[in-house]
């Protein structure tokens, strides 16, 4: 089992964990319980006992308490905590007893309340304050009417780490580089060189893991023959492989070791070599005896030395691929992004170089540029708020697989948010633009979206678009990026004008007049001066901006454009 198999068999346990408490903090009975405090409410100045036992005797905390007991077996996770605005547990479920009961606890200091309090979900590795056991914390923040309210938590234990990383030679750190997972349970709670734990207060040291010291492994890298990835671990005779892959999104790394014993066995075969040669003398039979069983042995020992190379590669080329990748749609992410498009501009410059040496058709004509093409879905949240985040995501695997239909297998389609996706078009021209934006547009409005099992909604979505270069004459005068910063601004025109279609920015001679100008800017101000030429799918003006729309009394429309109705 390598770091691939072992990240997909972590991530399969732990994925729904994320979704959990998002889920139940939309859950009215935990909401009305913690909007009994308010924002504004001060942490309790009760010993933590006491304050246990008056919420306990709460008829509604102790209806929440029961309920969250009640979710334990249904799910993976070990307990639940409610934390109101001034960060105490005013329920929980999932303890073994009163004494490790976490009602009346304040964890305010905790990662995954301070996330919640700026309104994101957290996640921290954290030993139990009550319970003593090591474990991963998930947390979703509550609100109503706009106020925070506090945190919903579910932890799941680790009290068995090899459930997780299996019978094999592998490790799990935290984001502080701290072991928190291995097969080997002398290696827990100690830290991988370089590891962060160090930059932590004895303090925070403390209170997260229980633990002031953190020992060291042993880990020292070894160049062998251009391999990075081998190292010198702990006392181990021989070298490993190490192989590494932090999980997309989330705070784990895994780390796994394979030994090359093959090393140690041509170290052994040498030293019998020279044994051999130093008895034998004069004994020419047995010198090329011994010779023979050398090479023998060498090139058996080469060969292992290919394979086990050609493992190690594939082995990195399988963590280079899951780098670029996004995992819940599986398109290319940003990192994809940022490491081929350099390629992509200096294919697209040396076209137009030529195209000018030769006296070709107008550049604008030749289909040399870059299509850049940004999609949002329309009122995706509330898709989230009314059937949940799992059928959320159903919806982004089903739009992902919309747009690579509409485009070309030379196009790139990434997701680069949580609705958000760029569709990179090469060889294109600014007429594509309009046809490629549209298809987009069109097909996502009439795809029948399925959620569920006899479950259908509809969706649309807002496309902005721009063309790299935005001058001719001068192409790398305005960087891709600054042209993608374009063609989102396009994208939130669109959304200010209505949604469910298309605005963009296409270069012609009157772009020869953004030389000078500074880029990204205000799009609408360049718009009014007739510096930008713009297209537009939209049956009334444009609105930059969503000042300009309520000026024009265009309120964008909430929820026509997503119909939740199922079919």
């Amino acid at each position: 089992m390598d770091a691939t198999m072992i990240s997909a068999n972590i991530g399969t346990k732990l994925e729904h964990l994320q979704y959990l408490p998002m889920v139940l903090a939309r859950e009215p009975t935990l909401v009305s319980a913690l909007g009994r405090f308010g924002p504004e409410v001060a942490a309790s100045s009760l010993p933590s006992n006491r304050q246990r036992e008056a919420w306990l005797a709460d008829r509604e905390l102790s209806a929440l308490a029961r309920r969250l007991n009640s979710l334990v077996p249904e799910v993976m996770a070990s307990q639940f905590l409610v934390l109101n605005a001034a960060g105490d547990c005013i329920a929980s479920g999932g303890f073994a007893s009163n004494a490790e009961d976490a009602t009346g606890v304040n964890y305010a200091d905790r990662e995954y309340y301070l996330a919640g309090r700026t309104g994101h979900n957290g996640r921290q590795f954290a030993v139990g304050r009550t319970t003593n056991v090591p474990g991963l914390f998930y947390s979703s923040p509550v609100f109503a009417d706009g106020r925070f309210l506090g945190v919903v938590v579910i932890k799941m234990d680790l009290a068995n780490p090899s459930s997780l990383v299996g019978g094999v030679d592998a490790f799990v750190t935290d984001e502080n580089g701290v072991i928190i997972l291995a097969r080997d349970p002398h290696l827990i709670m100690r830290a991988v060189p370089g590891a962060k734990i160090a930059e932590l207060s004895p303090l925070d040291r403390q209170r997260r893991y229980r633990v002031g010291n953190f020992a060291p492994v042993r880990m020292d890298r070894v160049d062998l023959a251009g391999q990075q990835a081998v190292i010198r671990w702990e006392s181990e005779p021989n070298p490993f492989v190490l192989v590494e892959q932090a999980r997309p999104g989330d705070i784990l790394t895994i780390h796994v070791l394979r030994s090359l014993r093959e090393f140690e066995a041509i170290r052994h075969d040498r030293t019998s070599l020279f044994l051999l040669l130093s008895l034998t003398g004069m004994l020419l039979v047995l010198l090329a005896g011994g010779s023979i069983i050398y090479l023998h042995r060498s090139a058996s020992h080469r060969r292992e030395m290919t394979r086990l190379n050609q493992t190690l590669a594939e082995a990195n080329q399988s963590l280079q691929e899951l780098t670029l990748t996004d995992p819940l749609t599986g398109l290319r992410n940003r990192r994809f992004l940022t490491a081929c498009m350099p390629e992509d501009i200096a294919t697209v410059e040396r076209s137009h170089r030529t195209v000018a040496a030769t006296d070709a058709v107008d550049g604008l004509k030749q289909n040399v540029d870059l299509l850049f093409l940004m999609v949002d879905l329309d009122h995706f949240k509330k898709v989230n708020d009314h059937y949940g985040h799992l059928a959320g995501d159903q919806v982004l695997q089903q739009v992902g697989e919309i747009l690579c239909r509409a485009a070309r297998s030379t196009d790139t389609v990434a997701r680069v948010g949580g609705e958000e996706f760029l569709v990179v078009a090469r060889q294109a021209t600014g007429t594509d633009s309009q046809v490629m934006a549209e298809r987009i547009r069109s097909a996502v409005e009439a795809h029948p979206f399925h959620i569920g099992e006899k479950e259908i909604i509809h969706c649309t979505c807002s496309v902005g678009f721009s063309v790299y270069p935005l001058l001719c004459d001068e192409i790398s005068y305005f960087t891709w990026e600054q042209v993608v910063e374009i063609a989102d601004q396009c994208l939130y025109a669109v959304k200010h004008s209505g949604r469910n279609g298309w605005v963009g920015i296409v270069p012609d001679q009157e772009s020869l007049r953004l030389k000078g100008q500074p880029l990204p800017v205000d799009i609408s101000a360049l718009v009014r001066a007739g510096i930008l030429p713009t297209i537009s799918s939209l049956n009334q003006p444009v609105k930059w901006d969503a000042e300009e729309a309520l000026k024009t009394g265009e309120q964008p429309k909430v929820g026509n454009e997503a119909s939740m109705g199922g079919t």
